[in-house]
């Protein structure tokens, strides 16, 4: 657990090492528990966007994979390119309606680690760091109340890397504020670890000003 709320509590999965190694990638699932027993409380809609409230959404050194050449992303599931070495949102974009489209940052780092598509589309993808994942977003109709447990997001991050939540969670009968942060325990090589921590600071002044 990295939050404890009086509606919600927000988890961490175990991490599940992903990719071939090139980057010691391990991927963790965000998962948001309504403990109110409130069912019109169940997390349906995610508030990670800066411009209106300020939340940051979830932001680190996380990995990206997409398409330069397509001019494609994926900060949703249901895209092409969220596969297993992407951080994106775990909701399908056809479940959703939105106040601000959700998106991400590419480019931040460069990544050695090779797509996991299949030919011939593998030809059209690309790999990096990225530093956030951010956007409003609703799931509509009876889906939106159907469970009080929603896993809302899918980070993949470096062995050694860290990666934090500030997002307002809701349902139609009100929410609240979930935050926290995960430092993944297993150290890679030091030149990577300075590398991180250089990045994870500039991340963490700029959420500041």
């Amino acid at each position: 657990m990295f939050f404890s709320g009086s509606i919600y509590d927000g988890y961490y999965s175990d991490p599940l090492p992903v990719g071939d190694g090139s980057e010691d990638l391990v991927g963790y699932t965000v998962t948001i528990v309504n403990t109110s027993g409130d069912d019109a409380k169940n997390p349906s809609t995610v508030d990670a966007e800066p411009q209106y409230f300020g939340y940051t959404g979830i932001s680190g050194v996380m990995h990206q994979h997409y398409s330069d050449e397509l001019s494609a992303d994926s900060p949703m599931q249901s895209d092409a390119y969220a596969t297993a070495i992407d951080s994106h949102w775990l909701v399908d974009e056809s479940e959703i309606i939105w106040v601000t489209q959700p998106y991400e940052d590419v480019g931040f780092l460069p990544s050695s680690e090779p797509t996991d598509m299949a030919p011939p589309a593998d030809e059209f993808a690309d790999t990096s760091f990225g530093t956030y994942l951010r956007g409003i977003w609703a799931v509509m109709g009876a889906e939106g109340t159907a469970s009080p447990t929603r896993d809302v997001a899918y980070i993949v991050v470096p062995a050694g890397g860290m990666f934090s939540v500030d997002m307002f969670v809701t349902g139609p009968g009100g929410g609240e504020t979930v935050t926290g942060e995960r430092v993944i325990g297993v150290v890679p090589e030091p030149a990577t670890m300075s590398l991180l921590a250089l990045g994870g600071l500039a991340i963490l002044k700029r959420s500041r000003r």
